[in-house]
């Protein structure tokens, strides 16, 4: 191989290499966010939309086409509902009780009404297991929902 009298001990493929090297951390932009970040990329999530604007008069849009807050059940899906409340506020209270004696829960606005309710499970069999447990923790309120009775709330607290 071929040596460079500045370093003459260095081979020149070692040399070239460096040089390359340097080059191309030199050329790199990094001011530039990654990819996945960039506006206009897509980083595989779906895209979320915005909510449309409110009309102007703050009236809903004529033709009756507003369809009730969906349940984050769904169509098909039994919960152990434990209370409902008028106030967010009182809601995460019980949902923090719950957690404390070990019960995974969610809080979610349905008809006005803030609910505190457990699982989601596909079989009302499933949901009454979980509604025992629910009920040996102290919690007799509960009952089970789905299909059918999700739009019935239970005797409201204030």
């Amino acid at each position: 191989m071929i040596a460079l009298p500045l370093f003459p001990k260095l081979k020149l493929g070692y040399f070239c290499t460096v040089v390359a090297l340097l080059f191309v951390v030199a050329c790199t932009d990094r001011g530039q966010n990654p990819p996945s970040v960039r506006d206009g990329v897509s980083t595989g999530a779906p895209d979320s939309e915005a909510p449309a604007p409110p009309p102007e008069g703050g009236k809903p849009p004529a033709g009756g086409d507003l369809e009730p807050p969906a349940s984050p059940l769904g169509e098909y899906a039994y919960s152990v509902l434990v209370d409902a409340f008028a106030q967010r506020l009182d809601a995460d209270h019980l949902a923090y009780q719950l957690r404390m004696k070990r019960i995974n829960n969610f809080v979610y606005l349905y008809e006005g009404e803030w609910r505190v309710c457990v699982g989601t499970y596909a079989t009302k069999g499933r949901a009454r297991r979980t509604l025992r447990q629910v009920h040996e923790k102290g919690f007799t309120a509960a009952r089970v929902i789905g299909p059918g009775d999700d739009g019935i709330p239970p005797p409201r607290r204030e």
